[in-house]
């Protein structure tokens, strides 16, 4: 046969090793959720609200791992963080056959999390006194102890690009003559926030990122101002907390991502999801105050809204363990909550209402 007078084609590049060694999450600083757990211990995926097939069989088959790699980074930076991204993408791809839609991906990836911690080293101070109630129930937790000490809260990429995704059915969503409303809840440093605006905001849509502690949205409206002002006009912040927070219009939200963890799904925020809306928050256990380390792992619940207006439950969502600082309840700490005014009001990282330089 005429093909021996030709040299053999050389075999395909192999996948770079640090993909694989991505299945094994590692912890991450203070307050951010952790993924714990392996995959045996994850629910059955008849019981998710997820998609169990993985990033190759979603697209056409009987694609090779490279065809794979080219197709999902294509629009996607080529930095580090872009890299750090697509690990993930792939561990939770291979580990649990959890698919990432290419738009979530893009969008984490366009965040670029190293010039985030950039810019909150550069500006980190000491946190304002806390309330005596919080050292009380959770002086012994490393994660508040951490946040105390100026630590940083979004380290772990696999929790959000989870989170997100859960969401993105509803971020997606087309509605007539409406762009899309969505609350993060518990927005830190305002990481999460870009990633949302990003996805909602070619269509319109529009971000409300709420925070009970002023030191934080105050880092939220910096970090934007300094790494995403394109989105400004679309986001919103305000200092309220969580437990207790209304649109001051009356108006619904079609996504409402919860960074905090909570003893049962927050029905002040439910009654505020659009018809269509989703709801994810990680749900447990209060974490003992008598641990020094890091709580019981959590699991996301996902709350739906039908068109008709029923509530639908679903349940334990999405593959991994999390752990959350608490969502506090409202008599913990109540700041005099600011009515948020558009982020681009703090462009340049110029002091908010609390005079924070």
């Amino acid at each position: 046969s005429s093909c021996f007078f030709f040299p053999p084609p050389p075999p395909p590049a192999p996948r770079p090793r640090a993909l694989r060694a991505a299945s094994q999450f590692s912890s991450a600083a203070h307050g951010c959720a952790v993924p714990g757990g392996s995959a045996a211990e994850a629910p059955q995926m008849g019981q998710q609200q997820c998609i169990g097939v993985s990033l190759t069989d979603s697209v056409s088959g009987d694609l090779d791992e490279e065809q794979d790699d080219v197709l999902f980074l294509k629009g996607c930076p080529s930095t580090a963080h872009a890299q750090e991204v697509r690990k993930k993408v792939v561990s939770l791809s291979e580990k649990y056959g959890w698919r990432t839609d290419p738009e979530v991906e893009e969008a984490l990836a366009r965040t670029d999390l190293p010039t985030y911690r950039r810019i909150l080293k550069k500006h980190k101070t000491a946190e304002p006194s806390w309330d005596e109630a919080v050292h009380g129930a959770f002086s012994g937790d490393s994660r508040v102890q951490r946040l105390a000490a100026g630590g940083f809260v979004f380290e772990d990429l696999c929790v959000y690009t989870v989170l997100v995704q859960l969401l993105h059915p509803a971020l997606a969503r087309e509605v007539p003559n409406r762009p899309p409303r969505v609350l993060d809840v518990g927005c830190g440093t305002g990481f999460l926030t870009a990633v949302l605006a990003r996805l909602v905001s070619p269509r319109g849509g529009s971000v409300i990122a709420i925070d009970m502690f002023t030191r934080q949205v105050e880092h939220a409206q910096r970090t934007m101002s300094a790494c995403c002002p394109e989105f400004l006009p679309h986001v919103t912040f305000v200092v309220a907390n969580g437990l207790e927070y209304n649109d001051p219009k009356g108006e619904t939200f079609d996504a409402i991502a919860v960074a905090c963890q909570a003893s049962e799904v927050p029905q002040a925020l439910v009654q505020q999801l659009s018809p269509g809306g989703y709801l994810v928050a990680p749900v447990g256990r209060p974490i003992p105050k008598d641990k020094g380390k890091a709580g019981p792992y959590h699991k996301y619940w996902l709350v739906k809204k039908g068109l008709d207006g029923s509530i639908d439950f679903s349940g334990r969502a999405g593959p991994i363990g999390v752990n959350f600082v608490p969502l506090l309840p409202p008599a913990t700490r109540r700041p005099a909550p600011f009515e948020g005014r558009p982020a681009q009001a703090a462009s340049g990282g110029q002091p908010c209402a609390s005079g924070f330089a």
